[in-house]
């Protein structure tokens, strides 16, 4: 049987620089709301506030309710629209649109996103990452969209209230696609070690060992154990091109600022 390639991208933090995006979220409420402390001291504050919320939240980061959030605690006639503007366009990690723009021309494409669906949109396409709107998903719908969803390749599913663990989403994908090869990348090593651990041969699962570790320990493990045959890592966007076989080379850009 022919197997088709799929690829699935996360978005945070493997295309995009989250991580400076939320950094940059904290600096504007540390200068909104605590002015009097070293910038240091009060980003820790606005860093424990935003945790505080996305806790009570189900760990959904949502700008609207976190506005509220805020209000409530700051008062409701604190000015802080101006806080939540932001142009995702400059957080684009170097190279992502053009691994992106290859790897969707050569094979199937899905983005697979947990966060808050209007938020999400707007960082795909402000980045260009996927310029129609009806291609960006509420995962929830995914069943009722199957005959028509890969014709639409790049697609991004948006996992609003994070339902589903690695494991079942990634089986989920090998039961719906069975005629396709599906190579998962991702920047998170313990979501990586998870995608191993099924031990599927149509799976291929590549680390993009980049960013800020939610799991230090299991991070430190795959790199130890890079060479195994069964792990795939990459330092940078160009690799992953060179992992993906895609025709034309990905250039390699460094980040800027």
């Amino acid at each position: 049987m022919n197997r088709h390639p799929m690829i699935l991208f996360d978005l945070d933090d493997t295309l995009l620089n989250t991580n400076k995006i939320k950094q940059e979220l904290y600096q504007r409420l540390a200068r909104l709301f605590f002015p009097q402390n070293e910038l240091e001291t009060s980003t820790g504050k606005a860093r424990l506030l935003y945790k505080k919320f996305c806790e009570s939240n189900g760990g959904v980061y949502e700008p609207e309710k976190f506005r509220g959030f805020l209000k409530d605690i700051f008062g409701p006639n604190c000015k802080i629209e101006s806080v939540f503007e932001f142009n995702y366009q400059p957080y684009l990690l170097p190279s992502a649109k053009e691994l992106f723009t290859k790897a969707a021309e050569q094979n199937k494409v899905l983005i697979w996103t947990q966060g808050y669906l209007p938020d999400q949109q707007k960082k795909l396409t402000q980045t260009g990452l996927i310029t129609n709107p009806d291609s960006i998903l509420d995962s929830a719908s995914l069943e009722a969209n199957l005959d028509t969803l890969l014709a639409k390749s790049p697609v991004a599913l948006v996992d609003i209230e994070k339902s589903m663990k690695i494991k079942e989403r990634l089986l989920y994908f090998l039961n719906i696609f069975p005629r396709h090869k599906l190579t998962y990348i991702d920047n998170q090593a313990h979501l990586i070690k998870a995608a191993l651990e099924i031990n599927e041969h149509r799976l291929k699962p590549i680390w993009f060992k980049n960013g800020r570790q939610k799991n230090e320990e299991t991070a430190k493990h795959l790199w130890e154990n890079r060479n195994e045959a069964s792990l795939q890592i990459a330092v940078n966007l160009e690799q992953i091109g060179k992992h993906l076989s895609l025709e034309g080379r990905v250039s390699h850009e460094r980040e800027r600022g």
